[in-house]
């Protein structure tokens, strides 16, 4: 929760809930533009520098991803505590990491749902299935489940708004093949840590 050693609940959750998110459009490129509004609003007192809510939002061509957090509510849309809700033209498919349930919508001249209803709850945790797929990769050269190249893309949605928040800025538009921020040099100052002497970040 501070800044000199992590990014707050924003990049903690972000990554993998957001990367979720991803997979549905196979989304592998930074996005261009994000809008933001961070805060910390809870009355209790805590000692923290990262924000405890946040709404981000990635406008793309044909969908947008909205992203909610107010860290410390421990129940949210859909009677999930966290998760991802993907609201398509004849459902919505709401997901965690232990379960995946269809909410059909409503088709009112048909007088019937649009879709079936559906759920899975047989989710279990993942970590051993990610260890071994990344040792399979490495044996066999195969590409594994979550290259590095993901890794990147999903980070850089999280730090974007974090970086955004920080300076103040509601908008930041992101120029991926020079790295930098085109609107505001503030965000860019943000962008390599400033080290503590006698510390440096590696030049290559």
């Amino acid at each position: 929760m501070f800044w000199d050693y992590g990014g707050g609940l924003m990049s903690d959750w972000g990554v993998h809930l957001l990367d979720i998110a991803l997979w549905a459009k196979d989304i592998s490129s930074a996005p261009v533009k994000v809008l933001v509004y961070g805060a910390n609003t809870f009355h209790e007192p805590r000692s923290r520098d990262a924000f405890d809510s946040m709404t981000v939002i990635y406008p793309e061509d044909d969908f947008v991803i909205n992203w909610d957090m107010t860290a410390g509510v421990q129940r949210g849309p859909y009677d999930s505590p966290y998760g991802l809700a993907f609201i398509g033209d004849f459902a919505t498919l709401v997901a965690d990491r232990s379960k995946l349930v269809v909410y059909p919508d409503w088709d009112g001249q048909a007088n019937k749902p649009r879709t079936e209803e559906y759920w899975y709850t047989g989710g279990k945790e993942s970590h051993g299935d990610h260890v071994s797929n990344f040792i399979v990769s490495i044996k066999n050269r195969h590409k594994p489940a979550c290259p590095p190249e993901t890794a990147r893309t999903a980070a850089v949605h999280v730090h974007i708004p974090n970086i955004a928040a920080r300076t103040g800025e509601s908008m930041l538009i992101w120029d991926d093949a020079s790295n930098r921020f085109t609107n505001s040099e503030a965000a860019n100052k943000l962008i390599t840590p400033v080290y503590r002497d006698p510390w440096k970040l590696p030049e290559f």
